[in-house]
């Protein structure tokens, strides 16, 4: 087998390499760990996140939880002592996971509930009127009726 000769090199021409201007170095340049930092998160994705980890703990891991259990199990695909050590790190990520791709119509419908909750609270909550004092000397009337909201399930708490 015969290889043609080697073509000699050229010597490098800086005329016909594109110039880039210079930055100046920003204060985070000089910071290794300024990289590794995420940017902030709206409130908004901070909610997502957390009915991601809600859905996951409460849905998929009660679901995996239950499959753990269940009297049809097969021994073939148990995985033995390490299975057993390990099944439950390994639930935790598939609920994850779970909640991140298949529970995502659940997560986006409880956010939006929670956000849409959070706007109709915001709104009546600045309309509602200061606290007046009692006066001692008023005629007493009777019981008063009092006003209560209906008990409601808030869901990050």
């Amino acid at each position: 087998m015969k290889f043609p000769p080697a073509q000699t090199l050229k010597p490098l021409d800086p005329s016909r390499t594109p110039r880039v201007s210079a930055r100046p170095l920003a204060q985070s340049d000089l910071s290794p760990g300024a990289r590794l930092m995420k940017p902030a998160q709206s409130q908004h994705q901070q909610l997502v996140g957390q009915t991601q980890k809600w859905v996951a703990q409460t849905f998929y891991g009660t679901l995996l939880k239950q499959m753990e259990q269940s009297p049809f199990k097969s021994e073939l695909f148990s995985g033995g002592r390490g299975g057993e050590a390990f099944s439950s790190l390994y639930h935790q990520q598939l609920a994850d996971r779970m909640s991140r791709g298949a529970g995502g119509k659940l997560v986006n419908t409880i956010v939006r509930r929670i956000e849409a909750k959070a706007a109709k609270s915001d709104v009546h909550g600045a309309k509602k009127p200061q606290d007046q004092k009692s006066n001692p000397r008023q005629v007493y009337r009777g019981p008063r009726k009092r006003v209560t909201a209906p008990p409601t399930l808030d869901l990050l708490s």
